[in-house]
């Protein structure tokens, strides 16, 4: 059940009807969990049982580690709850990539392959599985540390966990920032309900009507480079590179106005990344849930910034590279996540020299659209690595990217046309967040909101998956 799908148009309105019908709070919630595993049970029903227990072992483990004050106890359940969280994700997404890799590396040893084992080629991905692992050891770690306490009511914790809105796609949530929203009941104001209807049009808008549309041209330019000039193949990285910005902007905003409707604050996941004139500055602005979990959880316990430079640099090359790797069971996203931690660790060299650029130039709006375009390039470059199915064909699409040939122009003017109207919505979308929508008149909200839906409407077609209900 996608959020773009015709059974997502009655199942939302059901659930908002019969949480609101019901007067108890501790009803509310269960109806709410109730209605969470119902969601992620349409895709895979077998896969609900791995997520309550997921969900269960990491209660348990929180209230553990809480009523311990031995240290070596307390040490062992967080890793047991990481080894719980990070084997079952190993199990599902990297088994086949750990084996491919191991015949890859004994044939070119001259070793006899292993063969790959058949539970391995059949086994299903469970859908938001990357995302709901993070949630549990997020807790299981702030537990630890003292930042939260353990969570006494399981049912609060399991729908935590399982919350709908954001349970197969992200934002990454934290409890500390959820589980305090479910100590009493939810009040909607006017401004809520408005806020969020206008972000679930907003998302479909930017799902159905720009990434869906910009989807052809892409695939297009990705599955054939070797058949169009420069230009043309630079078209086909810009139209990916927004594809997936809307594609995963357009989810956020429409799991943030569910969770609006239903009283509930999730944070924002997007910041109008392709203005960030740096790639720090880039990586505070795209999948902020993630990028944050990563600083909070790996980069800073590894060191940060603290102990060096080298240190700094191996940290950022870490974390990138894992970032990458959760992103999906192929290395070529983890050849988007180490060329992320060279941009990064190159910014980082840099500073030295950027900072000695005095402020008045530094801080120009010239300076920074440029520096915007400059960043936002680097970060098509690395697009290529994400989208393509190889790095060997990544490589082959990045040498006609900068290497220009003078092959006759091939693309069909459709396709021409769905980057001409995505590029002519990009300034709609990009500059629309909930503060912007804040500062917006009233008026204003109906009429951009009547005009999206609309061309949602007339756009809609066939329900096309998420990108990031992969990871």
């Amino acid at each position: 059940m996608w959020f773009n799908s015709f059974s997502f148009l009655w199942f939302f309105p059901t659930v908002l009807l019969g949480y609101y019908a019901i007067p108890s709070w501790r009803a509310r919630k269960l109806f709410l969990l109730g209605a969470s595993y119902f969601f992620y049970a349409c895709w895979n029903p077998p896969f609900v049982l791995l997520l309550v227990a997921s969900s269960v072992f990491d209660y348990f483990v929180g209230r553990g580690i809480a009523a311990s004050r031995d240290p070596l106890r307390r040490k062992l359940l967080v890793a047991a709850s990481c080894i719980s969280n990070f084997g079952v994700l190993v199990i599902f997404k990297y088994s086949g990539l750990i084996v491919s890799t191991w015949q890859t590396l004994a044939h070119h040893a001259g070793f006899a392959a292993p063969v790959m084992p058949s539970w391995i080629v059949h086994v299903l991905l469970p859908v938001g599985i990357s995302f709901y692992t993070f949630h549990g050891v997020s807790y299981i770690v702030d537990v630890y540390r003292g930042r939260i306490e353990a969570e006494r009511s399981l049912t609060d914790f399991a729908l935590f966990v399982a919350f709908f809105p954001q349970l197969v796609a992200g934002p990454i949530l934290r409890a500390s920032y959820f589980v305090p929203q479910l100590e009493s009941k939810r009040i909607n104001t006017r401004r809520d309900w408005l806020i969020g209807g206008y972000l679930i049009i907003l998302g479909l808008f930017q799902k159905v009507a720009l990434a869906d549309n910009l989807a052809p041209l892409a695939n297009l330019i990705f599955d054939e480079p070797a058949r169009f000039n420069t230009g043309e193949v630079w078209l086909g990285t810009y139209a990916f590179a927004f594809q997936i910005y809307f594609d995963f902007a357009g989810y956020s905003n429409v799991a943030i106005g569910c969770a609006r409707l239903l009283g509930f604050a999730i944070p924002e996941n997007f910041r109008m990344p392709y203005i960030a004139a740096g790639f720090r500055e880039f990586w505070r602005r795209w999948h902020i849930s993630l990028s944050t979990w990563l600083r909070d959880y790996l980069y800073l316990p590894l060191g940060g910034n603290r102990r060096g430079t080298a240190i700094t640099i191996r940290n950022l090359f870490i974390v990138m590279s894992l970032g990458g790797l959760w992103h999906g069971a192929k290395w070529t996203f983890v050849a988007w996540g180490v060329l992320h931690g060279m941009y990064l660790a190159i910014e980082h060299l840099a500073q030295p020299l950027l900072n000695a650029i005095p402020d008045r130039v530094r801080n120009s709006r010239a300076t920074r659209i440029i520096a915007a375009v400059v960043t936002f390039h680097f970060v098509c470059i690395a697009w290529v690595f994400f989208r393509a199915p190889t790095i060997h064909a990544a490589l082959a699409m990045l040498t006609q990217m900068l290497l220009p040939n003078t092959l006759q122009m091939n693309l069909a003017s459709p396709a021409i046309a769905y980057v001409a109207i995505g590029m002519m919505a990009i300034a709609i979308a990009l500059i629309v967040s909930e503060r912007a929508i804040a500062r917006m008149p009233a008026w204003t909200w109906g009429t951009s909101a009547a005009v999206m839906l609309f061309v949602t409407i007339v756009a809609w077609a066939d329900a096309n998956a998420f990108i990031y209900f992969r990871f």
